[in-house]
């Protein structure tokens, strides 16, 4: 070795024992100052705890120790059938800061904006600047005109101000008010695709994530599943009530804040995530019943309208839908806004007669002799001798003063003649309201959506005015899931059981918990006024006379009670004699009943009828599925059936769905179009007349007249 190189070789070694020593006394150095600061420093240990309650830091305050809370992943809740019904979704904002476009590091201007590798305009060249910003225009407009209102100027405008003005702008915000306006990963995938979204030498786009709770099926059972808002921990539905089991447990991050240097501690302790609950609604029963409801709300321009199905041995509630009229005259939709279900918002009218029927059969063995006058002129006498109100009734035969069996009173839906045979039952208002509690019929109910309050019946009334209007549902307010729960007591044989509306918690591990059905009484009255009141509920739609007469030869056998009541407006203190609440609650099939359904229409001009063709309608839909356990399989109808024919079922898949999708409510077609996972365009209004297919996974509905 020469030695030049040996002289190299100690010169290197002294280079690097000054290094390592340096190495050696910073290390030193920095130990000392930590044992300093945790052992001498009086800063340190007057640091204060923000994290014990109590505790104050003054402006001054050179040490402070700080915790972030962790947010845990929400739980997730599914139908019967373990297909998601509200889950967690990440959704972002579109950001394009236009100052990283021009200016390198150092705020040294680049020549050039970089639209992707290898292509790039020059800043000189206006026209290919605003040709770009055009372009870029009409592909977002394209691609989020389905979900967001905004015309091509306004991503033109907004892009300018982005590539030509080098401003910072906020292009696209995910909406937590309007589920519908909101970017997903596939559509940042999308953007990253475009020019200057995609550049390699420039990063000026950004999306800002967000954790938002979603509805796949949008207003599917909508108001009894809740709403829960991350920003704002509000919460409804069933997203309150089991928030103790969906939210999960929040974790922490403590750290200290010393002369404003951030210092992570050590004892962090990672969220748990909230566990799943499992409904006992199913989907496909549950848009079964939204589009019949909506159909008829629609048809009769109701305000407002509800429809539930309970399964009659279990209670479990399989499909329950709210819809409320909002819009201006001549342009009303109908959304779930009010869980009109569980609420005491008007009088049951006629379906309440059950309960008087039930009342009537405990005291009277014998219901076949009997008769009453049907128009009930009978009990003036006690209103002071004076007639109550005319006799509006008549019937086949042209009188409207003769003797009437229980039957037919109860077949007709007489008001006068059931208050009749109830005032000859009982002798004063309080007998008759121990009956019915006795049945359970005026109790309270606690669901799992929280406790319903009982009739809003003057317990205490001593008028006969009262007591006449109780007899057949007038002057007092009743929840209709408390209506159906008393008649799906009778379809199962007098067991009364407590709607059921999850059925199960689980985790990543399986089954935490699971909900058995809860009975309320064992037999609400004896099993031979049971019998009996099944009959006369068949009869409502068997007899010549009975109020669903129009059903009698209906495919699918089922029995129950109309109910028509004039509204009450709170203006004029009166009842609105040219507008009704329709409604009817029975259930299917008749002789081996599987679900019983109440149907409620508030503000129609029609009468109960329209209640009836809704639950017949209901009714046709389910028992067309071939086989109970296998609701999963059950493709949805192209068109819900009237009372008098049939609809020959095709399932819609990616086969087909260009052809069947036509003659489709637009709402149908959307639905049937997730199911492939396809989004869809509308334009127009009417019906599905002609379905084009824009891009891979997106669909435009031409809709027209029917």
């Amino acid at each position: 070795m020469s030695k030049n190189n040996i002289e190299q070789n100690k010169s290197m070694k002294r280079r690097l024992l000054v290094i390592y020593l340096l190495t050696a006394a910073f290390s030193i150095a920095c130990m000392g100052r930590i044992i300093h600061l945790s052992q001498f420093s009086g800063e340190f240990k007057d640091c204060v705890d923000e994290t014990v309650e109590g505790a104050v830091a003054d402006s001054n305050c050179n040490c402070i120790i700080r915790e972030n809370k962790l947010t845990p992943l929400r739980g997730e809740i599914f139908d019967d059938m373990g297909r998601v019904l509200v889950s967690n979704n990440s959704v972002f904002d579109v950001v394009l800061d236009g100052r990283y476009l021009k200016y390198k590091p150092g705020n040294i201007k680049r020549d050039s904006l970089y639209l992707s590798e290898g292509e790039r305009i020059s800043w000189e060249d206006q026209g290919r600047l605003k040709e770009l910003v055009k372009d870029l225009a009409r592909e977002f407009h394209e691609h989020f005109s389905d979900r967001y209102p905004f015309t091509l100027d306004y991503y033109e405008r907004k892009l300018g101000e982005a590539i030509l003005q080098h401003k910072n702008v906020t292009i696209l915000s995910s909406k937590r008010s309007n589920p519908r306006q909101r970017v997903t990963s596939d559509d940042t995938a999308f953007i990253k695709s475009l020019p200057v979204f995609n550049s390699y030498k420039v990063k000026a786009a950004s999306f800002p994530m967000d954790i938002q709770r979603i509805m796949p099926y949008g207003e599917l059972a909508k108001r009894t599943l809740g709403t829960f808002d991350y920003a704002t921990n509000k919460k409804s539905g069933l997203e309150e009530t089991y928030d103790y089991v969906l939210g999960g447990d929040p974790g922490s991050r403590k750290y200290m804040l010393y002369r404003k240097i951030r210092v992570p501690i050590e004892g962090r302790i990672d969220p748990t995530d909230g566990k799943n609950i499992q409904t006992t609604i199913n989907l496909d029963i549950q848009y079964i019943v939204y589009q019949a409801l909506m159909d008829k709300l629609l048809s009769n321009n109701a305000q407002w309208g509800t429809a539930i199905v309970m399964e009659t041995a279990t209670g479990e509630i399989k499909a329950i839908t709210n819809l409320t009229r909002r819009g201006t005259e001549g342009n009303y939709y109908y959304t779930e806004q009010f869980n009109y279900a569980l609420r005491h918002e008007c009088e049951p009218g006629s379906t309440f007669k059950l309960a008087s029927l039930l009342a009537y059969l405990e005291k009277t063995p014998n219901d076949t002799t009997p008769t009453y006058l049907l128009c009930g002129c009978e009990i003036i006498n006690h209103f002071g001798g004076r007639k109550f109100q005319k006799c509006y009734d008549s019937d086949s035969r042209g009188s409207t003063h003769r003797l009437g069996t229980v039957a037919e009173i109860f077949q007709r839906s007489y008001n006068e003649a059931t208050a009749t045979m109830i005032f000859k039952t009982y002798p004063n208002f309080k007998s008759y309201l121990d009956a019915l509690r006795n049945m359970g019929i005026l109790d309270s109910i606690k669901t799992q959506l929280g406790t319903i309050p009982p009739p809003t019946i003057r317990q205490k009334a001593t008028d006969r005015r009262t007591y006449y209007s109780a007899t057949f549902g007038a002057g007092f307010n009743i929840a209709p899931i408390q209506t159906l729960t008393y008649y799906n007591a009778i379809a199962n044989n007098g067991k009364m059981v407590k709607p059921l509306f999850v059925k199960s918690i689980t985790d990543k591990d399986g089954i935490v918990k699971i909900y058995d059905t809860e009975v309320l009484h064992e037999q609400i009255c004896s099993e031979y006024t049971v019998k009996r009141a099944q009959k006369y509920l068949r009869s409502v739609v068997t007899s010549p006379v009975g109020t669903a007469r129009k059903y009698a030869n209906f495919p699918v056998e089922f029995a129950g009670k109309t109910g028509t009541r004039d509204i009450w407006d709170p203006e004029t203190k009166s009842y609105l004699k040219s507008r009704n609440s329709a409604s009817f609650c029975g259930y299917f099939p008749y002789d081996n009943p599987r679900y019983t359904v109440i149907v409620y229409l508030y503000n129609i001009a029609r009468m109960s009828g329209e209640a009836v063709d809704v639950f017949a309608t209901i009714a046709q839909q389910i028992m067309n599925i071939e086989n109970f356990a296998s609701l999963k399989e059950f493709p949805v109808s192209q068109m819900i059936p009237t009372a008098n024919s049939e609809v020959e079922r095709v399932e819609i898949n990616e086969k087909n769905w260009q052809t069947q999708l036509i003659g489709l409510d637009p709402s149908t077609a959307i639905f049937e179009l997730s199911k492939l996972g396809y989004s869809a365009k509308i334009e127009g209004k009417g019906v599905v007349k002609r379905v084009e297919k824009m891009s891979n996974k997106k669909v435009k509905l031409v809709l027209g007249a029917r």
